[in-house]
């Protein structure tokens, strides 16, 4: 019996589930399951994308590093964290657990919990693997483990890269930082958990990416470029047999999104939807440019993406937990 009423195939456009169908397509992943998967826990590590930061002033209230929804009570502003979820919450949901860095409603014993970081690089997963053990103990079997790193690098090297060194030695650098993260994945899933994995999203048609095009002509299709260095050696060095990682392939979302943003309900798939003045994670519904809308726009800020990203990741990962054979 499925753990969610609805998969995500009626949800906003059916084009989700051409996407989800052709992300199992491409990577091996079954339609249906050899053994139903049912986990106790979700633990995500990787960067921004997956963080939530509690707010000691307000137990159970959490920032993200995308558009934080507003809640207007009586006059006063409040961040309602469980409102317009990240992606990884997204998965939570399928499951009803709830993050302990956003527990609202005080459940005693969450059954979610992120290790993400803001700023986080492949060589920085080490780090949170530890922090993890450290309050979690060891991974059990009945672990779900969602993981979105790499942004951070991909933009690390293009910067201390671009104009110094070749794009082949650029490129180079990325492939082994995605070799790097795919090795960290496989040897956690040969501890028992499976994994969901998301490559990065397509950097060059950011707004970062965008911006850097419109000052230096031929950078945008480097940064893509570069992207898919990263995210190609990622995808042919983890274990892809469908019963330990699942793949979730934002970057060809993006691209999609992109190409047709009207088709995923989405108004902009260039721009940030936050001010360049409310830099993540004091970006809210009340600090938007002129139009500027967390559902429909694609893009939070240059590169981490706003709900209307986050949604349809959280629903590709969603469909991944539900159909691969874990």
């Amino acid at each position: 019996m499925s753990l969610i009423r609805n998969t995500g195939c009626g949800w906003r456009h059916s084009l989700l589930c051409a996407l989800a169908v052709a992300a199992l397509a491409a990577c091996g992943g079954g339609t249906s399951q050899r053994e139903p998967f049912v986990p106790q826990r979700l633990i995500s590590f990787g960067d921004e994308s997956s963080v939530l930061v509690q707010d000691p002033a307000k137990p159970g209230g959490a920032r993200k590093y995308a558009v934080n929804f507003i809640v207007t009570t009586n006059g006063v502003d409040t961040i309602d964290c469980a409102q317009q979820p990240l992606w990884n919450q997204t998965v939570a949901n399928l499951y009803t657990f709830v993050f302990k860095e956003c527990n609202a409603g005080a459940v005693a014993l969450p059954q979610a919990a992120t290790f993400a970081q803001a700023g986080g690089k492949v060589a920085d997963l080490a780090a949170q693997i530890v922090v993890a053990r450290a309050d979690k103990g060891a991974f059990r079997h009945d672990d779900l483990i969602t993981l979105l790193t790499g942004a951070n690098d991909i933009v690390e090297v293009y910067e201390n890269g671009v104009g110094t060194v070749s794009e082949d030695d650029m490129a180079a650098d990325l492939r082994q930082r995605g070799e790097q993260l795919a090795n960290v994945v496989n040897d956690l899933v040969r501890e028992g958990p499976r994994v969901l994995l998301s490559t990065v999203p397509d950097l060059g048609l950011s707004p970062y990416g965008r911006a850097q095009e419109a000052q230096f002509p031929g950078r945008a299709t480097l940064l893509s470029r570069l992207t898919r260095a990263f995210n190609e050696q990622l995808g042919v060095t983890i274990i892809l047999d469908g019963s330990l990682i699942g793949l979730v392939q934002a970057d060809q979302m993006v691209q999609a999104m992109s190409r047709s943003p009207g088709s995923f309900g989405l108004a902009n798939a260039n721009d940030a939807a936050c001010l360049s003045s409310s830099l993540l994670p004091n970006c809210s519904s009340k600090t938007l440019i002129p139009n500027g809308d967390a559902s429909n726009f694609l893009w939070a800020d240059g590169i981490r993406m706003s709900y209307g990203g986050h949604a349809y990741l959280g629903q590709l990962a969603q469909a991944r937990a539900l159909r691969n054979p874990f």
